[in-house]
Formats: C-alpha cells, sequence, structure tokens
C-alpha cells in the first residue's frame, strides 16, 4: 500500500517539476496550472534523463564493503550473488540500516559501560584518590623542580663568580 502512495506522490512530484523545467525554458508563466498525465513508463525516461542531465549515476559500483554490508543485512545470500551494479537507492537503504544497526549497538555499548565506570570511580573516592588530589601532588612536584633547578642555577653562578 505506501509503495503505491509512494509511487504516485513520486508520479506526482516528477511530472509537476518536468512541466515546471519546461515552463520555465519557454518563459511561460500563465502555463503553470497545466497538468499533464505521464505513464510510469515515461516517468523513467524522465527520471534517467534528469539523471543524466545532473550527472546522478542511476546504477552504481559496489565497493568491497558495500558487497559485506549487503551480506550483513541479509539482503543477498553471499558475495557471489550481488550483481556488479546495484541502483543508488538499493546501496543507501543499505548503508542506513548498517548505520542504524551500529549506533544501536554502540548505545547498548554505552549503557553496558556505565555501570562499570560508576564503580570504578566509587571505589577510588573510597581509596581516597580524586582527582583534587592528584592536581595539588602534580603542582607540588612541578613547584618542587623549579625550585631544585633555580637553587642549581644560583650554585652555578656563584662557583662561577668565586673563581
Amino acid at each position: 500500500m505506501s509503495g503505491v502512495l509512494f509511487g504516485r506522490f513520486f508520479e506526482r512530484v516528477l511530472s509537476i517539476s518536468v512541466e515546471r523545467m519546461s515552463i520555465a525554458s519557454r518563459g511561460a508563466v500563465s502555463a503553470g496550472c497545466r497538468r499533464t498525465v505521464t505513464t510510469t513508463k515515461q516517468l523513467a525516461s524522465r527520471e534517467s534523463d534528469l539523471n543524466k542531465i545532473a550527472g546522478i549515476a542511476t546504477h552504481n559500483r559496489l565497493t568491497p564493503l558495500d558487497r559485506k554490508m549487503f551480506v550483513l543485512t541479509r539482503v543477498f545470500k553471499s558475495e557471489s550473488e550481488i550483481p556488479a551494479t546495484l541502483p543508488q537507492t538499493q546501496i543507501n537503504r543499505v548503508r542506513d540500516v548498517v548505520r542504524i544497526g551500529s549506533s544501536c549497538f554502540m548505545m547498548v555499548l554505552f549503557l553496558i559501560a556505565v555501570p562499570f565506570y560508576i564503580s570504578s570511580g566509587r571505589r577510588s573516592r573510597a581509596r581516597g584518590d580524586t582527582e583534587i588530589r592528584r592536581t595539588k601532588e602534580w603542582v607540588a612536584q612541578l613547584r618542587r623542580e623549579k625550585l631544585a633547578e633555580e637553587a642549581a642555577a644560583r650554585g652555578q653562578k656563584q662557583l662561577a663568580s668565586s673563581t
């Protein structure tokens, strides 16, 4: 049912856009109300003509990753069954399915990992190992190193001035 509705919608949109293109090329503004009834075959030829004009490839070669995605989504049973070229819409549909699946997988992994991070933070807090304490220790260490360098530089100046 949705395929029929989508087909009718697509047919109407395509016929209107082609008609507007022809009206614009003729310069007739008043003829914008006319609509033409077209068959599916005419639409297919118009679509391919528009795609050729726009430089859109109707069939594309598949990359090895695309072939694996087609097998992963079970559109084809094996890579040997996949033809050399497929319509771009079918390739995009499979890429969308894989993209949605991978994002759902990442969300599930995130939800599994969160409790481990929470428990790890609670254990380090119980030990007294906090970010603030580590930062204070680091700053104190940097100050000690700087003071040691300054003392060494003063000692070398005193040695140089005494000789």
